[in-house]
């Protein structure tokens, strides 16, 4: 969605919440920003779900962080599905889940999120671990 397209079809203004957030505002960001997500803005979702996972003018709260991710990430917003993963790799929000977060880092990588890179190694990793967990439960 252009910029141009956001102001005309939301409600908030996605530049205002920039600016407030750069100040350390996040009163004025989360203003501008709730409506935007609340109407189905993939970015300004997945700004909230940060805001949430850090603590940022609300209370620190991981399971609102996810959910806010995860409209974000369902409508194929990279980065929301990059920040998605991480939530299910380190179980914070969600159950920890490696095969989960794998998918959504997959997703991720598809669209060139420089973060996926890195963590592929690591990932590996932590989805073997998960497996051999897995398998001793059993």
């Amino acid at each position: 969605m252009t910029e141009e397209n956001r102001n005309k079809t939301f409600t908030g203004d996605f530049e205002t919440g920039f600016d407030a957030l750069n100040r350390g505002d996040y009163a004025t960001a989360l203003r501008e920003w709730r409506p935007l997500a609340e109407q189905g803005d993939a970015e300004a979702q997945n700004l909230l779900g940060i805001m949430y996972f850090n603590g940022e003018g609300v209370a620190q709260d991981h399971v609102e962080a996810v959910r806010w991710y995860q409209l974000a990430a369902e409508q194929g917003l990279a980065n929301a599905q990059y920040n998605l993963g991480l939530m299910h790799d380190n179980g914070l929000g969600v159950a920890e889940d490696y095969v989960e977060a794998n998918r959504w880092f997959r997703l991720a990588a598809k669209q060139g999120n420089a973060g996926e890179t890195w963590r592929k190694e690591t990932l590996k990793q932590s989805l073997l671990q998960g497996l051999t967990r897995e398998r001793q439960r059993s």
